[in-house]
């Protein structure tokens, strides 16, 4: 009884492994070039053991053969690409026929017979599945749900069999999250609407049809709030305007923009036109007037920000270009002013620790000579005169002791 278990265990170990070996030599979905004016020759291991079908050919492709090979050919021109099905012993494959005009002569080949060359091939074809097989997990894991599906139903061609699973299950819980959120923004919507906040309204709805484009609930919401949406932004544009709010005017006036712009070409363009100088004007105003407050109490790199600013929307206007150069001055001024003190400072710091070093003579003018260094820089500053006169008196003094 035991033998015959383990006859079983080693005929099932077997049979899994030929399983594996073979589902490893399996070619997934690659991509055959066929025209409608040459035979292009598919070459396998097993030719005598094989057979191949097009999927819903519906006559767009001829399937032929030879001794050696399957051939395809294009009957028609611009022919939808089909499934091409290739089972070869205990291996399966599946290519994807699609038409052009003209075929490279290295492409009129396609040669599998090489088990070798099968293998490595499968082999990096899964790995580049693989790799983006993480990507598209890590989308997921960020909810980024759209980029993360779209992702997942082409990586179901391109997996091993064994991860189709896998990539459907991911398929059918980011279906479930969109779901979700689909009836979270709708909802928003309609209590917009409710509200009367037609282009609020019109965002949410909007923004359901990026999760499920061409749905017929959101697309008939969609566009029965459009227009309400529009004139409300246009609206709100001309009552900004005549406040002479006019970046909040031109804010409202592209969103009409974006809801009609056929609509907003021919009634609002010109309108549009005019609060775009208005504000730019408004803006330039703003800026400057800013510079000006930053000059009067010296903050002159704020004041050269703003002017930098304003310069940008009126380019060589005189008065700035002074205002500017103004700035620039004072800056360098400042600039100057910062180092010379930072020199001053450095000095004096010398000069203190000479004198307290200072044992004879010679070394208190050493000192000395530092601190007129220091009040050559600032010879308005009492310190450094202060400090050699002192030095002086304690000289005289020890020689009067002395």
């Amino acid at each position: 009884m035991k033998a015959k278990y383990m006859i079983l265990v080693l005929l099932f170990s077997i049979a899994s492994f030929a399983h594996t070996a073979v589902s490893a030599q399996n070619i997934r979905n690659d991509t055959v070039f066929v025209s409608t004016n040459a035979l292009v020759e598919l070459i396998f291991n097993d030719k005598k053991k094989s057979g191949a079908e097009i999927i819903d050919n519906n006559g767009s492709y001829e399937l032929g053969g030879t001794k050696r090979s399957f051939t395809v050919k294009a009957l028609q021109k611009d022919a939808q690409p089909k499934k091409l099905i290739v089972k070869e012993g205990q291996r399966k494959h599946d290519f994807i026929l699609v038409y052009s005009e003209s075929v490279p002569e290295s492409q009129m080949v396609v040669d599998w017979s090489n088990l070798k060359k099968l293998k490595e091939h499968v082999k990096a074809k899964e790995e580049k599945a693989n790799g983006k097989l993480e990507v598209a997990d890590a989308l997921y894991n960020k909810g980024e749900f759209l980029a993360a599906l779209s992702m997942f139903h082409a990586l179901k061609e391109e997996v091993d069999i064994s991860k189709v699973g896998l990539v459907e299950s991911r398929i059918t819980s980011i279906e479930e999250q969109l779901q979700k959120i689909y009836m979270t923004v709708i909802s928003k919507g309609d209590h917009a609407l409710s509200e009367k906040k037609f282009k609020e309204a019109w965002d949410a709805y909007k923004e359901a049809l990026a999760y499920f484009p061409g749905n017929e609930n959101a697309t008939k919401k969609f566009k029965e709030v459009s227009p309400l949406a529009f004139k409300e932004s246009i609206r709100k544009a001309q009552d900004a305007n005549e406040e002479k709010r006019f970046a909040a005017a031109k804010n409202f006036y592209e969103d009409g923009r974006n809801i009609d712009p056929e609509t907003f070409a021919r009634n609002n363009q010109k309108a549009y036109e005019t609060v775009l100088k208005q504000e730019i004007g408004q803006h330039y105003k703003q800026l400057v007037d800013a510079g000006d407050d930053a000059a009067e109490v010296q903050d002159w790199s704020k004041a050269k920000m703003h002017y930098d600013s304003a310069l940008k929307l009126k380019v060589n206007e005189s008065v700035l270009v002074n205002k500017m150069q103004k700035a620039n001055q004072e800056i360098l001024k400042l600039d100057n002013y910062n180092k010379k003190e930072a020199e001053y400072y450095s000095v004096l710091s010398k000069a203190k620790l000479l004198a307290a070093k200072a044992l004879n003579v010679a070394d208190h003018e050493v000192a000395i000579d530092e601190y007129k260094k220091a009040s050559a820089l600032f010879p308005e500053r009492r310190f450094p005169k202060d400090k050699i006169a002192e030095i002086q008196k304690r000289r005289r003094n020890d020689s009067v002791r002395n």
